[in-house]
């Protein structure tokens, strides 16, 4: 049996969940106070386009197949799993972990250790190496976006080409990530503890970008719907910086 958590330990995780109500409950509180913003918002949303509104719906499900395809990359070092069925444990994983104590992940290494036989510290490597690939992909956002700012400190004139040069920028990255696989196939596996192959690492980072992408996608698509339109670089801006506080 595991050893009793001490009482220290206890103390603290209590005074987590009780900080994490009062502040669930103070941004319901903020967000019933602004009734007018709410109405505008809601019958923004009502004449919003049926493009944009099936768009919001589509962006998710992007994300979702992305992470799917993500872990089946990883998994397939340490045990052979179909994409289909990773896609749909993600899915899984992905509505339980709204639920507190993180339940989609801790179901989705009993059941690879049920069904596929996956050690436990196999599935915690492969864990670690997502949130390797998340780490990664996301300080190329932010080296991106430092490296966009200082090209227009430097050069005012092109400001009112931001959102264009930004866009270009990310999708110029992301067609180079994803052709980097390719070129690092012959390069061999990072051997010890963790054994990785270097393709599959380099193939998870740019999955990670497209994901990291999508993002800004669905925070200018929900701004706009709502009637409260931010540029695609403010979009990007509050992307990163939800994922660099979700790392």
């Amino acid at each position: 049996p595991p050893p009793p958590t001490p009482r220290r330990r206890r103390r603290l995780l209590l005074a987590g969940q009780i900080l994490g109500w009062a502040l669930l409950d103070a941004a319901i509180w903020m967000a019933l106070r602004q009734q007018p913003s709410l109405t505008t918002a809601w019958t923004s949303l009502r004449a919003a386009p049926t493009w944009m509104v099936a768009s919001i719906i589509l962006a998710p499900i992007l994300n979702w197949l992305a992470m799917g395809l993500l872990f089946w990359v990883l998994t397939n070092q340490y045990a052979k799993v179909a994409l289909g069925e990773m896609t749909i444990l993600m899915g899984s994983a992905w509505l339980l972990n709204l639920l507190p104590m993180r339940a989609g992940l801790l179901g989705r290494v009993a059941y690879q250790r049920a069904v596929h036989d996956l050690p436990v510290k196999d599935s915690v490597k492969i864990t670690i190496f997502s949130l390797v690939t998340q780490a990664v992909a996301v300080a190329i956002l932010l080296t991106l976006m430092a490296f966009v700012h200082m090209f227009e400190a430097l050069a005012p004139g092109l400001r009112p080409m931001r959102d264009p040069i930004v866009l270009s920028l990310l999708l110029a990255t992301l067609a180079g990530l994803t052709s980097l696989p390719w070129a690092l196939g012959s390069i061999p596996a990072i051997k010890g503890p963790a054994p990785i192959d270097t393709w599959r690492l380099s193939l998870g980072v740019a999955i990670r970008f497209f994901a990291a992408l999508v993002w800004p996608a669905r925070y200018w698509l929900a701004f706009t719907a709502i009637g409260a339109p931010v540029n695609w670089s403010g979009a990007d801006i509050i992307a990163t910086l939800s994922q660099v506080i979700a790392l």
